[in-house]
Parts: structure tokens; C-alpha cells; sequence
């Protein structure tokens, strides 16, 4: 199904410290701050907001945020990491963190699921490249591999480094990325792409 811009209530997170106060423009848009902390300021209903099912289990996350090419933060991720970087020409491979957007989020079975497959693959992939080189070295030991062939070379590099690196932490945000995030244009609501259930459920919840 189609999913829907659903609007959440934030607020500055408790316990932490914010190195200085908004600077808001007449658009009521964040100014670049040095950088913020906030938190959902309301309790999402128990309802998934990728499939709109009932939730089994709410999990913490924590949403990174850069300033994009538009001025506002937007959601910090591997490729959005890349492309600025490529675009950039920055050797630092990745945007500053300007902040966090953190709070508990529901997910529900098929969420779970496919969060222990994406993780799975993603830990089975970032362990292939530092064993490959154990494998060979005992492999050449017992002299079942006399030299390193060019295929095995170009599948370490560029193939796992940084081809299979890069889909492996992709796999593992995506795991804990419940839905994706709109450009953040106020310290005091975010908009997300969410599943019209979950955005009546959440409606509801707020009459």
C-alpha cells in the first residue's frame, strides 16, 4: 500500500546538552546549529509504520541527521554518505552529524523478521572480507593454494572493499531504518512516510 506523510511531535531530548540554542530563520526552519538533540515527543501507537500490522516489540533508535544540499537536515545514510562525499570531493568519506532524532518505534513481526535477515547478511558480509585472508594463508600452508590468482584479488578489492562493505552496512541500517524521513524543517515536529494505518492509529491517538 501507498504510503502517506505522517507528522510526529518532537522535543529537545531530556539528559542531554545541546551546544546552543536554534537559530530559526522567518521560515521556521533550523539554521544549521552546531548541533541538537531531540526526541519523539509523543507515544506512537502500537501499530508498525512500514506495514501498518500490530506491533510485537518497540525497539530504541536513533536517527542521524546532515545538512543536505536544500540547507535542512536530512536522514544520514551509507549512500547519502557516498554521494555527498563523491559530489564533495571530501576525503572524510561523509557529512558531518548535525544531530539525533531518537525515540522508541514499533515494530511489528514482519518488521522483526526482516530486520534479522537484513542483519544476518549484513554480519555475514562484513566478516567475508577480514576471513578471506586467514582462509588463504592456511589454504597456501597446506599448500592447496600456490599463488593469489587475480579473480581473488579483484573480489577483495574492489569486490568486498568497498562493494560488499557498502551492501553490508546499507543491509544494517536498513534493519533498524523503520521508515524513511523526510527533510527536518522544525525542532518541533518530523514528517515520515508511513503506512495509512499507522497514520490513523497515530490520529486517533492524538484526538
Amino acid at each position: 500500500m501507498r504510503k502517506v506523510d505522517t507528522t510526529i511531535a518532537l522535543r529537545r531530548e531530556r539528559g542531554k546538552i545541546v551546544l546552543r540554542e536554534f537559530e530559526w530563520s522567518t521560515a521556521d526552519a533550523i539554521g544549521a546549529p552546531a548541533r541538537f538533540a531531540l526526541e519523539l515527543a509523543q507515544p506512537l501507537p502500537d501499530r508498525c509504520a512500514r506495514h501498518g500490522r500490530p506491533a510485537v516489540r518497540h525497539i530504541d533508535t536513533e536517527m542521524r541527521m546532515h545538512t543536505g544540499f536544500n540547507g535542512s537536515p536530512v536522514e544520514t545514510s551509507w549512500w547519502s554518505s557516498f554521494l555527498e562525499s563523491w559530489l564533495t570531493h571530501d576525503p572524510s568519506w561523509g557529512p558531518s552529524t548535525v544531530g539525533e532524532v531518537s525515540g522508541r518505534r514499533p515494530m511489528c513481526a514482519r518488521c522483526m523478521r526482516q530486520r534479522a535477515i537484513l542483519h544476518g547478511i549484513a554480519y555475514c558480509l562484513g566478516l567475508a572480507g577480514p576471513l578471506a585472508p586467514v582462509v588463504l594463508f592456511l589454504a597456501a600452508q597446506a599448500g592447496v593454494l600456490q599463488s593469489v590468482s587475480m579473480p581473488l584479488i579483484l573480489a577483495f578489492f574492489p569486490g568486498w572493499l568497498p562493494g560488499g562493505l557498502a551492501v553490508a552496512l546499507t543491509l544494517y541500517a536498513r534493519g533498524n531504518s523503520p521508515v524513511r524521513a523526510r527533510p527536518l524543517t522544525s525542532a518541533s515536529a518530523m514528517t515520515i512516510r508511513a503506512h495509512p494505518a499507522f497514520a490513523e492509529a497515530l490520529a486517533a491517538r492524538c484526538r
